[in-house]
């Protein structure tokens, strides 16, 4: 993230805008913070109220939090950039999906962007959650200018390998079919709509 986020957004954080959809905690949102983000340039939106109280909790005098979906959030300036971190997994319906990726895209300024980090494999056991694939995220914004990567060594593999050998499971990480997630991000051209 810390090398897609620069070619996206710019160095210089201190002025972006950030809209993070299903901020949970607001994790990422106070990493931001560390990283130069103003607060008041910061809105977090999630639909349960006890993650909401968490982030606040954790997050006194920092971003604008909002209990609701995209639809219910105020109108404001345009976002330099908005992100979703393992939403879209959740999101079953493929209509639903793609109806939060146009709303999403739509609160991105010209020449910002949107960051989705998710799963790129089902999980067996777990049916409330579903993979995203990179042509999917692509179909989405197919104007934008994509950039993707994989990450995490898959759990199930890493809770076996790295008690055996934290060697073996650092490398195991480096193959990238063994990697169960990714981070995209999608910049909209200056001139898009």
């Amino acid at each position: 993230m810390a090398r897609l986020l620069p070619g996206a957004i710019g160095e210089d954080l201190s002025g972006v805008r950030v809209l993070d959809v299903g901020c949970g905690s607001g994790w990422f949102l106070r990493l931001l913070l560390d990283w130069g983000c103003q607060p008041q340039n910061l809105v977090g939106t999630e639909l349960l109220e006890g993650r909401l109280d968490l982030a606040r909790r954790l997050s006194p005098g920092g971003p604008v939090w909002h209990l609701g979906d995209l639809e219910g959030l105020p109108e404001v300036a345009p976002f330099d950039l908005v992100s979703a971190f393992t939403v879209f997994s959740s999101v079953l319906d493929d209509d639903l999906r793609l109806e939060l990726a146009r709303e999403m895209w739509r609160r991105v300024a010209p020449g910002g962007a949107a960051l989705v980090f998710d799963f790129r494999f089902n999980n067996p056991r777990n049916p409330d959650v579903r993979r995203v694939a990179k042509a999917e995220v692509a179909a989405w914004w197919p104007a934008a200018e994509l950039h993707y990567s994989t990450l995490i060594l898959a759990p199930p593999l890493a809770r076996r390998l790295f008690p055996v050998s934290p060697g073996i499971a650092t490398l195991a990480g480096l193959l990238r079919p063994l990697r169960s997630h990714f981070l995209i991000v999608a910049r909209k051209g200056v001139s898009s709509e």
